[in-house]
C-alpha cells in the first residue's frame, strides 16, 4: 500500500507515474456512458494508449489527448474547447494541476490521493460541496501499473464537480455513547475527536472532526460540512498538551435532539455553510 509518507517520497523523486487500469475506467464510466455521449472529453494527461483514451473511443465518445505538458499553450488551447476533463494526473503535479482547474472552472473527474483533499489550494472547494468524491474506488487500494509493469494499490479516489457522477449516499449509522468518552480538541470550540467513522455520536450539536474518508459516505441532510484541519497556516486542530491529530473533516449535525431542542435542517448538497477553521 502506497501511504502518505510514499507519496511525500514520490513528489519529492518525482517518481509518481501510476497507470490506470482499464477495470478502474471503466467503473466509474460504464453507468454514464449516455450522458457522456456528444461531450468533448480531454485527457490532457494521457497518451493514445492510455486506458481512459481507449475506453471511451471504443465506446465511440469524442475524446481528444494531448502528447505535451498539461501546462503547455497546447494544452491549453485543447482545455478551453474541452466540455469535460477525465485524467489521472501526477501526484506530484497535482497542486498546479489543481489551480489550473480553479482557473478553468469547468468540469472534471480526476483520480487523485485521498490526502490531498485537505490541501489548502482546493480544501474549500470539498467543505462547499462543489467538488465530492465519486460513487466507483470506495476501497482502501486501488491498483495501478508501474512503468516496470508491477501493480502497486493506492488510497485514491475520483474527484468531480458533476453532479451525474455525485454518489446518493445513505444517512451514517450513529452510535449512543457517553460523549465524556471523547477526547476534546484544545483549539476548537466544543470540538470533539471523532477516532474513525463507526463513532459518529448521535445527538451532539457541536463541531466534530472525522476521518478524511467521511467524503465517502457525506449525506447532505444529515451532517453540514464546516470545515478541514489540515495542519497549513495554522489550520490543526489540537489537544491540550500539543499533540496533533492526522487531517480532520469539521461537520455538524443537522437535525437532532439536544437538550430538548431541534437544531436547524441542512441545505441542499450543493450547499453547505461557510469554512470555520481551527486555529492555533
Amino acid at each position: 500500500m502506497v501511504t502518505p509518507a510514499g507519496l511525500a517520497r514520490a513528489r519529492r523523486a518525482k517518481n509518481d507515474e501510476y497507470y490506470t487500469l482499464p477495470e478502474t475506467v471503466a467503473e466509474q464510466f460504464s453507468p454514464h456512458l449516455a450522458f457522456l455521449k456528444g461531450k468533448r472529453i480531454y485527457c490532457n494527461c494521457d497518451t493514445g494508449q492510455s486506458a481512459f483514451v481507449r475506453y471511451f473511443r471504443e465506446h465511440g465518445l469524442d475524446c481528444h489527448y494531448t502528447s505535451t505538458d498539461f501546462a503547455s499553450s497546447a494544452n491549453q488551447d485543447q482545455l478551453d474547447r474541452a466540455d469535460l476533463v477525465i485524467t489521472n494526473p501526477p501526484f506530484s503535479l497535482l497542486q498546479d494541476y489543481t489551480t489550473q482547474l480553479l482557473r478553468w472552472g469547468g468540469q472534471f473527474a480526476i483520480i487523485a490521493p485521498v490526502i490531498a483533499v485537505s490541501n489548502n489550494n482546493i480544501s474549500h472547494k470539498f467543505v462547499s460541496g462543489e467538488w465530492f468524491f465519486g460513487q466507483a474506488m470506495r476501497r482502501r487500494g486501488t491498483v495501478f501499473r508501474t512503468p516496470d509493469g508491477s501493480m502497486v494499490p493506492m488510497w485514491v479516489r475520483w474527484w468531480t464537480n458533476v453532479e451525474q457522477f455525485r454518489p446518493v449516499n445513505r444517512p451514517i449509522k450513529l452510535v449512543q455513547r457517553d460523549l465524556d468518552s471523547y477526547r476534546r480538541y484544545d483549539n476548537l470550540a466544543r470540538g470533539l475527536h471523532i477516532p474513525s467513522m463507526k463513532e459518529i455520536p448521535t445527538g451532539y450539536d457541536g463541531p466534530m472532526g472525522v476521518p478524511l474518508t467521511y467524503f465517502d459516505h457525506h449525506c447532505a441532510s444529515q451532517f453540514r460540512l464546516v470545515g478541514m484541519s489540515n495542519g497549513e497556516d495554522g489550520r490543526q486542530l489540537r489537544f491540550k498538551g500539543g499533540w496533533r491529530p492526522f487531517h480532520r473533516v469539521i461537520i455538524e449535525a443537522c437535525s437532532a435532539e439536544s437538550d430538548g431542542q431541534a437544531l436547524r435542517p441542512c441545505s441542499s448538497p450543493r450547499r453547505a455553510s461557510s469554512a470555520q477553521s481551527a486555529r492555533q
